[in-house]
C-alpha cells in the first residue's frame, strides 16, 4: 500500500521526495560502500564546518574559464571540505539514521556574459538519497535541500542512482493551488473508487501534507528524465550556463543531455539573473558505518561545445 502511495505522489509532481526505491540486495552493500568512503577519507584531510562568519575555500587557481571557490557558513551542519588533484570535494558528515543535506554555493556569480562550465564528479555514493546540482539564488537556504528550498529560486539537476529529475522554479499565481488541488483531488477520487486506498488514510498520508503546496511566491517542480543517468560512484555532470541566451544544460559524463525547460516547455532563461554553482550534498551515520556521498568540484573549464 504504501509503495502504490508513493507511485500516486509522483503522478503529482516530484517535489519532496529524498529517497528513491532500491533493490532488496542493497543491505548488502552498504558495509561495502561504507568501508570505501571511510577508506578514502582516511586518505584525505576533510576541514570541519565548524568557525565564525563566512569563509571561501582557497582558489584553485585555473587558467581557463569561469571560476569559483566554496562559500562556507556557519549554518552548514558537519560540511567537510578539502583540496585533492586540484579540486574541491565536499561531504556531509550526516546526522543519524535519517541523514541530513548540506546545500553548498559556489563563492563567485556566474557570469552575465558568455558561457560557463564546471563538472561535479560523485567520488562516493552510498546511499539511495536524492542529492542536487545546478544553479540557485546566492539567497538559497544552505541548511535545506535544493527542491525544498524556499529562500532562493533554483533551476538544478536531481536524482539518485535510479531515477533522474530536473528541476525548475515555477511562479505561483493567484488561485493556482485552488486549481492544483481540485485537480489532486479529482485523481485521488479514482484511487479511492478503484480501492487502491481508503479515503480516510489517504488524506491524512498524503492530502494534507500538500493542501497548501502551491502557495507562497513559487516552488521547485520536478520532471521525470528517464533517459538520463543515474547518482552513483563515477558520474561526472556538467553544468553549462550560457549566460548569452540565459540558457541552462548538463552533460552526463561526457554527453549532451540538453537544454533546461520549464513545465511549459520553454528553455529557461537565465539572462540578467544573479545565481551561483549550488549543490546538495548528502549523509548519514547509519549507527555503525558513515554513509556520506563525496562530491569532487572542478572549475575554470573550457566549455565543450555544444551539439
Amino acid at each position: 500500500r504504501s509503495r502504490r502511495l508513493s507511485l500516486l505522489g509522483k503522478a503529482m509532481v516530484a517535489l519532496t521526495r529524498p529517497w528513491s526505491p532500491r533493490a532488496s540486495k542493497r543491505s548488502a552493500l552498504l558495509a561495502v560502500a561504507a568501508f570505501g568512503a571511510a577508506a578514502w577519507c582516511s586518505t584525505v584531510s576533510f576541514v570541519g564546518s565548524k568557525g565564525s562568519g563566512t569563509t571561501s575555500s582557497p582558489r584553485v587557481l585555473r587558467q581557463a574559464g569561469y571560476t569559483f571557490g566554496i562559500n562556507k557558513v556557519d549554518e552548514h551542519n558537519g560540511l567537510l571540505t578539502a583540496e585533492k588533484d586540484k579540486a574541491y570535494r565536499i561531504s556531509t558528515d550526516g546526522s543519524y539514521h535519517k541523514g541530513h543535506w548540506n546545500t553548498v554555493l559556489g563563492d563567485q556569480e556566474i557570469p552575465q556574459s558568455g558561457r560557463s562550465y564546471w563538472e561535479v564528479k560523485f567520488v562516493k555514493k552510498p546511499t539511495d538519497a536524492f542529492e542536487f546540482i545546478g544553479v540557485a539564488e546566492p539567497s538559497a537556504d544552505v541548511t535545506m535541500p535544493l527542491h525544498k528550498n524556499r529562500k532562493g529560486k533554483g533551476w538544478f539537476w536531481g536524482g539518485d542512482a535510479n531515477e533522474a529529475f530536473v528541476y525548475t522554479f515555477m511562479e505561483l499565481k493567484p488561485g493556482m493551488n485552488d486549481r492544483k488541488m481540485a485537480e489532486h483531488q479529482r485523481i485521488a477520487d479514482v484511487a479511492v473508487d478503484l480501492k487502491l486506498f481508503e479515503k480516510k488514510r489517504l488524506d491524512e498520508q498524503w492530502y494534507r501534507n500538500i493542501k497548501d503546496l502551491w502557495t507562497g511566491p513559487g516552488t521547485h517542480i520536478g520532471q521525470l528524465a528517464d533517459q538520463w543517468p543515474g547518482f552513483e560512484k563515477g558520474t561526472v555532470v556538467g553544468i553549462d550556463v550560457d549566460m548569452n541566451d540565459g540558457s541552462l544544460a548538463f552533460w552526463g559524463n561526457g554527453k549532451f543531455l540538453g537544454v533546461v525547460k520549464d513545465n511549459e516547455g520553454k528553455p529557461v532563461n537565465l539572462k540578467g539573473k544573479k545565481v551561483v554553482p549550488a549543490m546538495s550534498v548528502f549523509g548519514r551515520d547509519s549507527g555503525n558505518f558513515k554513509q556520506n556521498t563525496v562530491m569532487e568540484i572542478r572549475t575554470g573549464l573550457d566549455a565543450p561545445a555544444r551539439p
